[in-house]
């Protein structure tokens, strides 16, 4: 998905979520647009730390598409193919997680894009 298309959807999600319907039909919109885009899952939430509002959706090719609101207002994209890896293998999060480090992400976007905790994410750089 180009910068234009992620343009593109974040207005479309914005027009739905101004427009005078009821929040069942404005979920139905935001689920026809989902499907669309082949996204498998999808979350609002505020960062504990920060309190940015952020928007996060993974597609089926598991990339990870991730828009942050800052205080003015300004909305910031990143994209993130994450390769394959069991949940349940120790060390392959760990690797993972350092992995994610290394390209400059701090702790609480590791946790939110790996979906654990920022304390897990802390013990795994910890260890070797």
């Amino acid at each position: 998905m180009s910068k234009k298309d992620n343009i593109k959807q974040s207005e479309e999600v914005s027009i739905i979520i101004n427009d005078s319907s009821s929040t069942k039909e404005k979920l139905q919109k935001i689920a026809c647009l989902l499907n669309e885009e082949n996204i498998t899952s999808f979350s609002v939430g505020i960062k504990r730390r920060t309190q940015k509002k952020y928007i996060k959706a993974k597609t089926t090719q598991g990339k990870m598409h991730i828009s942050q609101m800052d205080a003015s207002g300004i909305y910031i994209e990143q994209s993130i193919q994450l390769p394959q890896y069991d949940r349940k293998d120790k060390n392959a999060r760990r690797k993972m997680v350092k992995s994610l480090h290394y390209d400059n992400f701090c702790q609480d976007d590791i946790a939110d894009i790996l979906d654990i905790s920022q304390s897990t994410v802390s013990n795994d750089l910890k260890k070797k």
